[in-house]
């Protein structure tokens, strides 16, 4: 293994108003509302907050969430358990968009992102513990939705694209497969090519769980039960492992007004005891040194 560097976190911001989140995911940096956006999958709660008056929003939906990105108009686009939905944050209108109709029952959207074309990629995954891989990875354009790999998934996640927007990163967050792959990828028909394994995350403690890219093209993932984020070079090699004050870290993001703050969500499990994980279920945000990529909001 070539050397890479460690780094335990110590100055940060622990973002939570009067509770936890049971699983938060799917941070993302607004760049039209300067705040930052997140979900409690589980609670079926969208937050947002924003950094520089300290407003806290929250915002109850009728059913479990997948991924939740944002639309050029501003509203947001959230993957369900029974489709694809949009929010509007100012009326606080819900509104299904796309139906889907999962192979088996228990099913539903997971970890998603927008290529910089403005198209959504969003997987599904079984949430029971079946360990069939029936999970897919859909596509959402131009208000089609269609399924672009069908099944091989247990856990699909850790979705990214590069900075140069030929490839797209996926992993498996299930325990009996915790790999990474990359994707080729065309941008402009939005069309993948060749799938290779970029990192086998059984080298590794922890599992692959929520990713992002800084400019540089290093992937951030984090390592979900090790208590960290790794960061790896565009060849796949480990380069960084940041400590985080956290077991469960669930996905990093880049954000806020320069792009150099990350943004980590975290999972609260039940069975381990609060003073064995102090600050399970909040997020944390902190500045490392890189700079990522505003995300693309929807533009279908």
């Amino acid at each position: 293994m070539q050397p890479f560097s460690t780094l335990s976190i110590e100055k940060h911001t622990i973002i939570s108003r009067d509770d936890t989140d049971t699983c938060g995911e799917s941070p993302f940096w607004s760049q039209k509302d300067q705040a930052w956006y997140w979900s409690d999958i589980p609670a079926g709660r969208i937050q947002r907050w924003h950094p520089a008056s300290g407003q806290f929003d929250r915002w109850q939906l009728p059913e479990q969430t997948g991924c939740v990105v944002q639309r050029e108009d501003g509203r947001l686009l959230i993957a369900c358990e029974s489709g694809l939905f949009t929010l509007d944050t100012a009326s606080g209108n819900f509104t299904r968009i796309a139906d889907i109709a999962f192979p088996a029952s228990g099913m539903r959207f997971n970890d998603g992102k927008c290529d910089r074309a403005g198209r959504l990629w969003v997987t599904s995954f079984m949430m029971a513990s079946d360990k069939r891989p029936i999970g897919s990875l859909f596509c959402y354009s131009n208000g089609i939705l269609r399924e672009v790999i069908a099944g091989g998934f247990m856990t699909p996640n850790g979705m990214a694209f590069s900075p140069d927007n030929r490839t797209l990163y996926i992993s498996d967050s299930h325990a009996d497969v915790r790999k990474v792959w990359a994707i080729d990828y065309d941008i402009a028909s939005g069309t993948l090519g060749e799938r290779r394994l970029f990192v086998d995350m059984r080298d590794f403690a922890g599992r692959p769980d929520g990713a992002t890219v800084d400019t540089e093209g290093g992937y951030w993932v984090a390592g979900m039960d090790a208590g960290c984020i790794y960061r790896f070079t565009p060849a796949g090699q480990l380069d960084r492992v940041v400590n985080l004050p956290v077991r469960h870290p669930t996905m990093p993001a880049f954000g806020g007004p320069a792009m150099d703050e990350v943004f980590v969500t975290s999972l609260k499990r039940g069975n381990i005891p609060v003073e064995q994980d102090p600050d399970a279920g909040k997020t944390l945000c902190f500045s490392i040194g890189n700079k990522g990529i505003a995300e693309v909001p929807y533009r279908g």
